[in-house]
């Protein structure tokens, strides 16, 4: 329970505007509340039937002549529960962009600091996206472009990945959103950080060699 408590504090402290957001979450289920509560008021259920009244918790208001009913308890408690489900939903969300974000972050610097020429942040979330999307790692992605072509660096037809499939891209960033997806689906998901079966599986000569290298790369990222 702390740690939750912890978390949330340093999300809403991070983001002011996910406050907001949940203001306006609470502020929308005490209106659909109190919309409940007037309709209640107004069911003839509760009005005297057969001369008999029927027997309902009042709340007085200050107007003497004027009781409304309490509120529905059921109704009450489906309303906090919509209302906490909500923001642990934002929380989440939160939590996600921000390690999509991190995610991103670490590409463009690996990529950076190997003098890569697509070292910007539009190819860093292509990479992100794509290997999420296909329950892959990007950074066996990145791993394989390093063998492949040095990390773009020495590519063909802006092809990073060595993919014989005949496409003469006109863009790295056409090949990368072609080419992330298909190469994430087919190896990286496949095997993972077993390198030395995903370097004979991509067809990579002199595999060991190439494993190696993709073993210390991902590890670098």
């Amino acid at each position: 329970m702390k740690k939750h408590i912890k978390t949330t504090k340093k999300i809403l402290r991070s983001d002011p505007h996910l406050i907001l957001r949940i203001g306006v979450i609470f502020a929308t289920l005490i209106t659909l509340i109190s919309v409940t509560i007037i309709s209640n008021f107004a069911d003839p259920s509760f009005a005297v039937s057969n001369n008999k009244a029927v027997d309902i918790t009042m709340i007085t208001s200050d107007d003497p002549g004027l009781d409304v009913p309490a509120p529905d308890y059921a109704t009450a408690s489906a309303a906090a529960e919509t209302l906490e489900a909500e923001i642990q939903k934002q929380i989440e969300e939160e939590l996600r962009q921000q390690q999509r974000e991190a995610d991103i972050q670490r590409v463009l610097a690996f990529l950076t600091r190997k003098g890569s020429v697509v070292a910007n942040y539009e190819i860093a979330a292509l990479i992100v996206d794509g290997a999420q999307a296909n329950g892959a790692d990007y950074r066996v992605i990145l791993a394989i472009m390093g063998v492949e072509s040095g990390f773009c660096n020495a590519s063909f037809w802006n092809n990073c990945f060595g993919y014989l499939n005949g496409v003469h891209y006109s863009s790295y960033y056409s090949a990368f959103q072609d080419l992330v997806p298909k190469v994430a689906r087919q190896y990286a998901a496949p095997y993972g950080w077993n390198f030395a079966g995903l370097a004979q599986a991509y067809g990579m000569n002199n595999w060991q060699y190439h494993s190696a290298n993709m073993q210390k790369w991902a590890s670098e990222v």
